[in-house]
């Protein structure tokens, strides 16, 4: 009975977390993605690696990260991308094991996303992930090429990257170029074990921010039991 009471207390003070963590100050997603020419990050716990964007064993671009791990990538340009585009409307974040059929308001609508980037030794997302006792976290950004205007929605099923049922849903407005997307997931511990859920919208964060690639085994760590 005391295990069970204790156990109780656990679940609802992580409840009452998410609840608090859900608001706040975070900004409402923008009607319209931004667009960008180029990534520039930093690397987290790695240094002096070249970073290179690939479709299977083809390099459309590539960089070199300074011994912080900084690092500007040029985005390639469509006539770079003209044999690896592919319909909106499927394959989004299948570079970490997301399926899913989804909708596009211009069926005819291709693109290209970024999702990860490759050193010698790792695959490294533009995320972090944090892990308490009782809830997971990712944020993080997508990189998508669009070959025209369109709007894309949906649901996705990210169970690869968690490790359990993880449903995103998908809500985006891209222009023609490379549009800058937000990737969250969010998950907490309840009576029915760990549930996970998340998001990929257009992201309301500043495009000029330096953000983080971790290594994407850890992000994966984070996410899990």
């Amino acid at each position: 009975m005391k295990l069970h009471l204790l156990f109780s207390s656990f679940v609802m003070i992580g409840l009452s977390l998410t609840a608090c963590g859900s608001t706040g100050s975070t900004p409402p997603a923008p009607a319209q993605a931004q667009v960008v020419t180029t990534i520039s990050g930093v690397l987290s716990g790695a240094s002096a690696n070249t970073l290179t964007l690939k479709a299977g064993k083809e390099v459309l671009t590539s960089a070199v990260a300074d011994a912080g791990g900084h690092f500007t990538l040029p985005l390639p340009g469509k006539d770079k991308l003209g044999s690896v585009l592919k319909p909106l409307n499927k394959g989004l974040l299948g570079g970490i094991g997301c399926s899913g059929q989804l909708s596009s308001s211009d069926a005819a609508a291709q693109g290209y996303d970024v999702i990860n980037l490759t050193t010698s030794d790792s695959l490294y997302l533009n995320a972090t992930a944090s892990k308490t006792l009782l809830s997971r976290s990712l944020n993080g950004r997508v990189y998508l090429y669009a070959d025209r205007p369109t709007s894309v929605t949906g649901t996705l099923d990210c169970r690869a990257l968690t490790g359990m049922p993880t449903s995103v849903p998908v809500n985006i407005t891209v222009s023609e170029g490379w549009n800058v997307l937000g990737l969250s997931v969010n998950g907490s511990v309840g009576l029915g074990g760990l549930k996970i859920s998340g998001r990929l919208s257009n992201s309301s964060a500043p495009v000029n921010d330096l953000t983080t690639w971790t290594d994407q085994n850890a992000i994966k760590a984070q996410l899990s039991l």
